[in-house]
C-alpha cells in the first residue's frame, strides 16, 4: 500500500517529555500575553496596570451575580426557568474565567516588566561603576 501512495512512509511515535510540555505552555503563555497587550491596545505598563485593577474590580461583581444565580437556580419551579438562569451561569462562568486568564496575563507581563527593569538598572549601576572605576585608573595614571 506505501508504494501505492495510499499509506504514509512510516509513523514515527515520539515521545513528549516533561521540558516538552514546559516549553509548549511557556510559547503558550508568551503568545496570551503579547495576543493580550495587542487586543487591549496597551502601550506602557501603566496601561496593562490599570486593566488589572479593571479587572480586578470587575470579577466580584460577576462572581457575585453568578452566585444569585445559582440561588436562583435552586428556587426556580419550571424547567424553562432553570435552563434560561443556567444558561445565564455558563455565559457568566466563560466571562469569568477569561477574566482570570486576562488577569494572569497582566500579572505575568508586570511580572516580566519588573524583572527586566531591575536587570537594566543592576546592568546600568555596572557601567557607571566601570566608568568610574576606569577614570580613578587613568588620573592615577596621570599623577604617576
Amino acid at each position: 500500500m506505501f508504494w501505492l501512495g495510499i499509506l504514509p512512509a512510516k509513523v514515527t511515535i515520539q515521545e513528549v517529555t516533561i521540558q516538552d510540555y514546559k516549553v509548549r505552555n511557556k510559547t503558550k503563555m508568551v503568545f496570551e500575553e503579547l495576543n493580550f497587550i495587542n487586543r487591549s491596545k496597551s502601550h506602557s505598563i501603566e496601561d496593562i496596570k490599570t486593566h488589572k485593577k479593571e479587572i480586578e474590580e470587575k470579577l466580584p461583581i460577576l462572581k457575585g451575580e453568578r452566585e444569585n444565580l445559582w440561588i436562583k437556580h435552586k428556587k426556580a419551579n419550571s424547567l424553562e426557568d432553570k435552563s434560561f438562569i443556567l444558561e445565564r451561569i455558563n455565559l457568566l462562568s466563560d466571562e469569568i474565567s477569561t477574566l482570570y486568564g486576562q488577569r494572569n496575563a497582566c500579572n505575568r507581563i508586570i511580572s516580566t516588566y519588573n524583572k527586566i527593569y531591575e536587570e537594566l538598572q543592576k546592568e546600568k549601576e555596572f557601567k557607571e561603576n566601570l566608568a568610574k572605576s576606569m577614570t580613578k585608573s587613568k588620573k592615577e595614571r596621570n599623577v604617576k
